[in-house]
């Protein structure tokens, strides 16, 4: 059952990367858009610093690879906060962007099971 859920987290995860790579994000993270995989253990955050231009919408995409939930918080050096929408492990945060610098990028997991991801930025 166990090797049988790896499987199953394998293929969301498939298909979450080729969703959220369809994305019409265009503009936004300083050097043009990325994205990586990482795991954010249960009841953790894990953190990253991202620099985007000004002027230009910026979108982070989220998408897990379980049930266990997820959220996203980006802040800016003023203090600014944006929270993401979505469900379970799929989230979205899009502003835009006043100022060029770094934002901070917080991911949460509210669940009880490490959760492998893939971030996307625009």
């Amino acid at each position: 059952m166990k090797r049988f859920m790896h499987f199953v987290g394998i293929v969301v995860l498939a298909v979450t990367v080729a969703i959220l790579s369809a994305s019409d994000a265009n503009a936004g993270r300083t050097g043009g858009s990325s994205s990586w995989m990482a795991v954010v253990p249960a009841y953790r955050t894990v953190t990253y610093n991202i620099s985007f231009d000004a002027g230009a919408p910026a979108i982070i995409s989220v998408g897990g690879s379980n049930m266990s939930d997820l959220s996203v918080v980006v802040t800016d050096a003023s203090g600014n906060h944006w929270s993401s929408s979505g469900l379970g492990p799929l989230q979205v945060v899009r502003f835009d962007v006043i100022q060029s610098g770094y934002f901070r990028v917080e991911i949460r997991n509210t669940g009880t099971i490490d959760n492998l991801f893939v971030i996307r930025t625009n």
